[in-house]
């Protein structure tokens, strides 16, 4: 009996191959999606138009800084007009009193105007400006803690001039006004408390 060499085995047929087996039950593995990270230009462009939008503040700024102006100059007139009235008798001593309250209270309310004015334009404009520590603003807190302050001596100093002018009869609306005024300025004061608080911890 002949050897039979390599050569003489019968080779196999490719389509007689057992087909490979495929798991349908298991999906195939994909690579989890990740965010592009900005290009150097895209990042360059994105710096530009925030720098040149945070201009847009000024608008605010100028709005407020006119009324501040107007409201300054017609308490300026209001002032000089209850002098005229006093010294040539027009206006008895009731009258001066609140006539003047009625002059603080609108110059408080411009410069409550002058410094929101500020803070805006340092919050987004320059930070830079040559003013008094207690005006710088470096963040928005800042700003609120500041304008709170003032906006408090506003209220008290508007209830005094009511409390002045409202007839003896109105007691009970000058009452109401009063715990209006009162409860605005707890809140406040709260606020600043719980502020005040959270910046220690």
């Amino acid at each position: 009996m002949g050897r039979v060499t390599v050569a003489d085995k019968p080779e196999l047929d490719e389509s007689a191959k057992p087909a490979e087996e495929h798991n349908f039950d298991t999906p195939p593995s994909r690579t989890p999606w990740r965010p592009q990270e900005a290009t150097e230009v895209q990042h360059s462009f994105g710096i530009k138009i925030v720098a040149w939008t945070r201009f847009i503040a000024v608008v605010p700024v100028l709005g407020l800084l006119l009324g501040s102006i107007t409201l300054i100059i017609s308490a300026s007139i209001k002032t000089a007009t209850t002098i005229i009235n006093g010294v040539t008798g027009h206006y008895g001593s009731k009258d001066l009193l609140v006539s003047f309250i009625e002059v603080a209270d609108i110059f408080l309310l411009g410069i409550v105007l002058y410094i929101i004015s500020l803070g805006i334009f340092e919050l987004f404009v320059d930070d830079r400006l040559p003013l008094p520590k207690w005006l710088e603003f470096h963040h928005l807190n800042d700003l609120e803690h500041k304008l709170i302050g003032v906006v408090a001596v506003v209220l008290t100093v508007y209830f005094l001039g009511q409390v002045i002018k409202t007839p003896t009869g109105e007691a009970m609306n000058l009452l109401w006004l009063g715990l209006g005024i009162g409860t605005v300025l707890a809140s406040v004061g709260f606020f600043m408390w719980a502020a005040a608080k959270s910046e220690k911890h």
